[in-house]
């Protein structure tokens, strides 16, 4: 679930991940079954799982508490039931309570445990999720674990406190009730199940067009298939129905009035539902499919799960080479350990099935990471580029060096307000404003700078081997030119801020400030002009084979980075349209030129979106430069022309003639 879904930030944001991953990796504990072995964490977190563990069986109690008091009313209104009857179901109420304890907090458990391993190193994140403890306490519809108000012993309860005719008139009341929330519920969880249910038959279909595309399936066979996933779906969505109507009833009318918007009310699949559908595809291809085709099938998704793992652990170390700066021998050898690394992340190899949009989210590559093995990466990086590499892991760094400047956030100091009648200038109040967001902008783009720089010092100064005191002096030139680089980027940005935000009043420029969160006139990947300053020092500090050396490792990074975008590419493209080994490498070739030519062009058109390569809308922008011909002639003609057709092919062809136009424009010369 959620594979490539963006952690946007905010309370709601994590806590639904959070309860999502809850539901996806916890069931009800079935009798006599092993536990599972927990997912084992970093000591920073293993501590704020430990804190939440204290705090979220304090909140749910106290939650499940309120709860089942308005229980005991809601009986006690019905039936004329006594003061003492009231007393008794108290006390059955806050055993049924103490008894439910058990499983949630085994759900969260296994649920935060994931969700902090896979976003390893996000702090801020880490930290909503403590603070949003009592908003998970109260939530009580998603996942399965015992609830109070549903256990066996509550009803046992009931009978036992209530006469015979206290307790049928209460169940007659409770049916009444339920009725009347069924039907004003009808729609929201008609439009969730089958939101729930388009979702898996979409993901199985794709695994039929994959089929047809490796087997080259006859249409009969095809269109049987594709029946199967729609039975094998059907199988299941009468479960999801009857889960999202007991969900609807258990909630308080509070809680259920909000579900009733469509978009608020998400069905999921429970593990139980996922191992059934499972098993019916599964048996339904084995009676489609020969033996030899299945075992065909089994070899092309192996063979692509080895290109994958490889194309992603080169991806993943062009990323964190941006901050660490590895030279060529280093990248070598860190190349398996990669692989190693990025095998284990399931996020990063997901199954056939996706959705329109989807991106990869950088924090799965910082969570593999995380995982390396301190004497094994000291083995092949120096102390300093240890330390850059754990930095950017624990979060202390953007693995593509960009820094987002927050307007409006808890630090901000938000521009003076006239009041009514004080006659406070408008002009005075708007500068207010400006300057404080300049400033902001100013030193997350001065820390940006710097670490670029003083990183270029420390690459130079390892190539060229220089010693502790000619380092030093570079240092300073990186800092020189930092300062220098701040003070043109000032200019350029003040002057194009305010031309974008003409005609901006007192009451709406916090709005409109906030608006340009992120926004920045620097140039991608930090190329900024070349200072005189910091190139006298490189020509001081470094020998002239030093210099050439270092220029070498400098080609060697970029076409590392250029190969390693297209060989993710494919890994990508061959989960749409499956390729054999040699189709992969024959495309590879056209698509790594193409990477390398086009990439400032598609970087500047794209200059507002994180890596553009881990974008669903933007990431086969370069198979839109490959002929049509050249791309039939490597694949199949049927293939080709079922990828020329596919959305996502339409969808960069819409881009690409803007980003010839941004290439044209580069090179001075005329579009082809």
């Amino acid at each position: 679930m959620g594979c490539f879904s963006k952690l946007t930030g905010g309370r709601a944001a994590v806590l639904a991940v959070a309860l999502s991953l809850a539901c996806a990796t916890a069931s009800r504990p079935a009798v006599a079954a092993e536990p599972k072995p927990k997912v084992a964490l970093s000591p920073a977190n293993e501590a704020r799982l430990a804190e939440l563990l204290k705090k979220g069986p304090v909140a749910k109690r106290k939650a499940w508490q309120t709860r089942m008091k308005l229980e005991i009313e809601r009986v006690t209104k019905a039936t004329g039931l006594g003061a003492d009857g009231a007393k008794a179901l108290e006390g059955i109420a806050t055993e049924c309570v103490e008894s439910c304890l058990g499983s949630w907090t085994a759900m969260v458990e296994e649920g935060w445990r994931t969700f902090f391993n896979e976003q390893s190193g996000a702090e801020e994140e880490g930290s909503v999720v403590m603070e949003s403890t009592e908003e998970a306490a109260s939530v009580d519809w998603y996942g399965e674990y015992d609830r109070p108000y549903e256990a066996p012993k509550w009803e046992e309860g009931l009978r036992k406190t209530l006469s015979g005719e206290q307790f049928a008139g209460w169940k007659k009341l409770e049916n009444e009730r339920v009725a009347a929330v069924m039907k004003e519920s009808a729609p929201v969880i008609k439009f969730a199940v089958a939101r729930a249910s388009d979702s898996q038959r979409r993901a199985l279909l794709a695994k039929v067009a994959a089929m047809k595309r490796t087997l080259t399936l006859s249409k009969e066979r095809e269109a049987t298939l594709e029946a199967l996933a729609r039975t094998a779906v059907d199988a299941v969505t009468e479960e999801l129905r009857k889960r999202a109507e007991r969900m609807l009833a258990s909630m308080d009318e509070e809680q259920r009035k909000k579900m009733l918007n469509p978009q608020e009310f998400y069905l999921g699949l429970e593990p139980n539902d996922l191992k059934r559908l499972e098993t019916t595809w599964k048996e339904g291809v084995a009676r489609v499919l020969t033996a030899e085709e299945v075992a065909r099938l089994e070899a092309s998704r192996e063979d692509a799960q080895v290109r994958r793992a490889a194309a992603i652990g080169r991806i993943f170390l062009a990323q964190m080479d941006e901050k660490v700066a590895f030279t060529a021998q280093q990248r070598e050898r860190l190349e398996p350990i990669a692989r190693r690394l990025v095998k284990d992340q399931k996020q990063l190899f997901p199954d056939v099935g996706q959705g329109d949009y989807y991106r990869v989210d950088p924090q799965h590559f910082l969570a593999a990471g995380a995982r390396a093995s301190k004497d094994e990466m000291l083995a092949i990086l120096d102390a300093r580029q240890w330390k850059n590499w754990q930095e950017i892991c624990d979060g202390k760094s953007s693995p593509t060096g960009r820094v987002r400047v927050a307007i409006g956030g808890r630090n901000a100091t938000p521009a003076p307000t006239p009041k009514p009648g004080t006659g406070s200038p408008e002009p005075e109040a708007l500068e207010h404003a400006f300057s404080d967001y300049f400033q902001k902008q100013s030193t997350a783009e001065r820390q940006r700078l710097l670490a670029f720089h003083i990183l270029q010092a420390e690459d130079a100064g390892r190539v060229a081997g220089l010693a502790p005191e000619a380092l030093a002096r570079l240092e300073t030139a990186a800092r020189g030119r930092t300062e220098e680089a701040l003070a043109r980027w000032k200019t350029t940005n003040e002057s194009s801020v305010r031309s974008q935000l003409s005609g901006v009043t007192v009451e709406n420029v916090q709005q409109r400030l906030a608006s340009m969160e992120g926004y920045s006139t620097r140039t991608i990947g930090g190329k900024e002009k070349l200072d005189p300053v910091w190139e006298r020092s490189v020509k001081t500090e470094l020998t002239e084979e030093g210099r050439a050396a270092w220029e070498r490792e400098l080609a060697a990074r970029s076409a590392y980075r250029h190969e390693a975008i297209a060989a993710f590419l494919l890994a990508e493209f061959d989960r749409k349209v499956p390729l054999s080994t040699e189709q992969w490498g024959r495309l590879e070739t056209l698509i790594a030129g193409v990477v390398k030519d086009y990439t400032p062009d598609i970087e500047m058109m794209f200059s507002s979106t994180s890596q553009w390569y881990l974008q669903s809308y933007t990431m086969f922008l370069p198979f839109a430069a490959v002929p049509e011909k050249e791309l039939q002639a490597i694949l199949t003609k049927e293939k080709a022309e079922q990828w020329a057709k596919s959305n996502e092919m339409s969808n960069v062809s819409s881009y690409w003639e803007n980003v010839q136009r941004y290439h044209s424009q580069r090179l001075g010369t005329k579009k082809p």
